[in-house]
């Protein structure tokens, strides 16, 4: 008895523990999407598939093209990937190679950003001193969100962001030292999200003002504690340098569609609902964050700057993530909002990160004199088997629909915004466990407007007036299969793009299925005359009679090759210092 005793304590206070037990936990969360085979398919799946792919044949055939989308979205020409989580994008394209077929590629790398979610989440609460049971806990308990789990069960890349958010927020809490926060841990933190996903990166940026401000107020060294933030903003800058340089590229010589403005931002907030208690925040959840509330108002007095600061900048995110803040007024003084943020809900990644924080701080610190550490220790516990109910019978319809796509002899259609090819049941179970990477994306294609170049800046009312899904459908995605002409699309060496057709007509106006930025040389038929443009960007030029020859290239300028030079030498000092700090810690 006493030799298992032992074990015990050797197990729990050995460092590899919570690890295992996070892996353990990602991999129950997985096990019915592995049990059924399943691959799921979400509302922003096909996109970022799209972009994974493109990645992934860049690497694999060495035609590089950072701008140009010569693989993914219908071999179209367009640029994503520049603007939107490069660096994640070409992480996911070289998992994807190596992971032979999309199932396994989907299984890799929702386990990835679990395990990156559930461990991030513990060294932020070890990190500010936490109890280590507690620790692992609520690091599961996070795993296990709404924000999180979003990127299993429907890719939006806000997931992604999310598994990273509490680097960012054990950065902001380093405030609290005063001036001896970490320069190289505030810009590195700061640079991943950018580098991830740039709206969970300002909603992240937004969230350690308060931090700041109070760090700056606390401390006596207020020069050197501001010189300091200055230069890990510097450095931040210049290791997201490709970022910046492809924003300001783009939208200083192009007008951009911007993403879709959505006619109530009421909508998408938290709402008292199925919807809102299954996807947004769990029951469990949210009485994690009722508590927390109760206990900052009850023993208020008790409580230091930081876990104040903490409290109610989750807590003010948490309200404005909900129905109750008048999004719809806001919307009608600043018209923008329903580009910009779109989604309320998008807020409510810092209230799942910074508000389990407070609360293992709360139940790490004693209010009374009683500690009641087993009863803390079963209510986390129940609170994580009732998210992974929940996660798993969301993940039981995911998996009914994969079945259906791969068993039923009839085409099915999964939501309004998929082109269904019509394609049999049999070859979407290849394209699902195959190594032909290109069929899934074949499989199912998705009218995307997003950053396609128009003639003037659009309003919300202009954008619904131009109708660009179906234009993007018409002239992208559908005139790309047209028997008419039979469009050929070959990657060359160099990273441009060459369409061949034949032209039944002569001297035909033709609109093609590529698209030209200010910055894309566009050669046809050995000229760079006669090209003209559509409202959304597509090439139209006049076909000759027989065969005809268009080649497209991206020229981004020797500055861009700065740029990236720029970016690579910021990195490798980044990791010089990590590593030097690591190793030379007390």
């Amino acid at each position: 008895m006493n030799k298992l005793k032992k074990l015990s304590r050797r197990l729990t206070s050995a460092k590899i523990t919570p690890f295992l037990v996070i892996l353990a936990m990602a991999l129950i969360l997985l096990s019915r999407q592995i049990y059924t085979h399943s691959v799921f398919l979400g509302m922003d799946s096909i996109f970022h598939f799209n972009r994974f792919y493109d990645s992934a044949m860049q690497i694999k055939t060495g035609h590089f093209s950072y701008f140009q989308m010569n693989y993914g979205f219908s071999q179209t020409g367009r640029v994503i990937n520049a603007v939107y989580g490069p660096f994640i994008s070409y992480l996911s394209g070289l998992l994807l190679l190596l992971s032979g077929s999309w199932f396994h590629f989907q299984i890799l790398e929702t386990l990835l950003v679990l395990l990156i979610a559930g461990m991030s989440m513990y060294l932020l609460l070890i990190k500010n001193e936490v109890k280590r049971s507690y620790a692992i806990l609520l690091a599961v308990f996070y795993m296990y969100s709404c924000p999180v789990v979003s990127w299993l069960l429907t890719q939006q890349f806000t997931g992604i962001g999310a598994a990273l958010m509490p680097l960012l927020i054990l950065a902001g809490t380093q405030f609290f030292k005063g001036h001896r926060f970490s320069i190289i841990y505030l810009a590195g933190a700061m640079a991943l999200m950018i580098q991830t996903h740039l709206m969970t990166s300002l909603i992240g940026f937004i969230s350690l003002v308060p931090m700041f401000m109070a760090g700056f107020f606390m401390t006596d060294y207020k020069w050197v504690y501001f010189k300091r933030a200055c230069l890990a903003a510097i450095l931040c800058l210049l290791m997201t340098a490709n970022i910046w340089g492809s924003v300001l590229q783009l939208f200083h010589n192009n007008f951009l569609m911007p993403v879709y403005p959505v006619p109530s931002m009421t909508f998408f907030s938290f709402k008292f609902s199925i919807y809102s208690w299954t996807s947004l925040i769990k029951p469990a959840d949210f009485a994690l964050f009722i508590w927390v509330l109760y206990m900052l108002v009850r023993h208020f007095k008790q409580w230091d700057v930081k876990v104040k600061t903490l409290s109610i900048t989750g807590l003010i995110f948490f309200y404005l993530s909900t129905y109750l803040f008048p999004w719809d007024q806001a919307m009608q003084i600043y018209p923008h909002l329903a580009y910009n943020l779109q989604f309320p809900k998008r807020f409510l990644v810092l209230p799942f990160v910074i508000l389990p924080l407070v609360a293992g701080i709360m139940m790490t610190q004693k209010t009374t004199k009683h500690d009641y550490h087993c009863v803390k220790i079963v209510i986390l516990m129940v609170a994580i088997l009732l998210g992974l109910g929940i996660n798993l019978w969301a993940e039981g319809f995911k998996s009914l629909k994969s079945i259906h796509l791969v068993d039923n002899q009839t085409t099915v259609n999964l939501t309004h915004v998929y082109m269904h090819k019509k394609r049999k049941p049999d070859q979407i179970k290849n394209d699902f466990y195959g190594n032909d990477l290109s069929g899934l994306i074949n499989d199912f294609t998705k009218a995307v407007p997003d950053y396609l170049p128009v003639r003037s800046k659009l309003e919300p009312v202009e954008y619904n007036n131009l109708h660009p899904y179906y234009k993007s459908h018409k002239q992208l995605v559908k005139k790309n299969v047209s028997k008419t002409y039979h469009f050929v699309k070959t990657v060359n060496a160099d990273g441009s793009l060459t369409v061949r057709w034949h032209s039944p007509y002569h001297h035909k106006l033709t609109q093609l299925p590529v698209i030209k930025y200010a910055n894309t040389k566009v050669t046809y038929n050995g000229s760079e005359k006669g090209i003209q443009t559509g409202k959304i960007g597509s090439i139209i030029v006049h076909s000759k009679h027989g065969h005809n020859t268009l080649t497209t290239k991206y020229l981004a300028g020797n500055w861009w090759k700065t740029i990236m030079w720029i970016c690579l030498f910021s990195w490798i000092f980044f990791v010089y210092m990590l590593f030097y700090k690591l190793i030379n810690r007390k």
